[in-house]
């Protein structure tokens, strides 16, 4: 076990806190302390760019304290949540204008980075121009650093262990007339037609075919279970109500498999 296997969060005890530091400072001889201050982003523009990590599988935590300073964005590692991969800062107008804030968060970023800490910048006014220009350079370098997500049969939190394998004839109820008919709309078809119709309690954000899965299932396109967990990113998993999830997974991991 290092660092990087232990997940901490605002809510979590000095004890678990202090561990992760310790090895931390073994791996690399430097000591840092995290504050997960359980803030939310400060504005829409950090949330837009927190939203187009997240469509590409990478979880941000914002507001993240390291030794006195605070990131916009901290982005965590999809095959290792308990490590980050990189500090994003979210940088408006009123930051180009303000020689003092500039020549102050070049001596902060000089002190993350000899901590280890990548540190990229993304400008309010090159975002709204073309937001994809911004996002691509991040992801690449994002790719080069992440963790390979291993399936692991002792991956205790995630919803696949906390479900039964459970078949369904209800991937039947999805009338296939059109042989032109993409997966996306499969997938729309049997989630609107079956899923939804029987479980309407569950909270839209916790949906299994909710838009952010959606998006990554057709990414990946995953057709079986042991290439759903290595693919599909954690915090999407975990996300998902379980009994959705145990009901009508495998109806999804095959309605993938036939269209492949």
């Amino acid at each position: 076990m290092d660092s990087a296997h232990i997940r901490t969060s605002e809510n979590s005890s000095r004890g678990v806190i202090a561990l992760k530091a310790f090895l931390e400072y073994c791996e690399t001889g430097l000591l840092q302390h995290y504050e997960h201050t359980g803030k939310a982003a400060d504005s829409d523009f950090e949330i837009a760019v927190m939203n187009a990590l997240a469509e590409y599988g990478y979880e941000c935590e914002p507001q993240l304290g390291v030794t006195g300073y605070f990131l916009d964005l901290a982005v965590k590692d999809p095959g290792m949540p308990g490590k980050f991969l990189m500090g994003i800062e979210c940088d408006g107008a009123s930051y180009h204008s303000a020689k003092s804030t500039r020549d102050r968060d070049r001596l902060r970023q000089d002190i993350l980075e000899n901590l280890g800490w990548k540190i990229r910048r993304i400008w309010s006014t090159d975002w709204f121009k073309n937001p994809q220009a911004q996002i691509q350079p991040i992801l690449q370098e994002l790719e080069s650093l992440k963790t390979a997500v291993a399936v692991n049969a002792d991956e205790g939190l995630d919803v696949i262990e906390a479900i039964t394998i459970e078949q369904s004839a209800d991937i039947h109820q999805v009338e296939q007339t059109d042989s032109e008919q993409t997966l996306h709309d499969r997938l729309v078809d049997f989630d609107l037609k079956v899923i939804r119709n029987n479980m309407p309690s569950v909270d839209e954000q916790s949906h299994l075919l909710r838009p952010a899965m959606m998006e990554a299932l057709l990414n990946f396109t995953p057709s079986s279970k042991a290439e759903f967990l290595e693919k599909i990113p954690a915090f999407l998993r975990q996300g998902t109500d379980a009994k959705e999830a145990s009901k009508y997974l495998d109806d999804v991991l095959e309605l993938i498999a036939d269209y492949g």
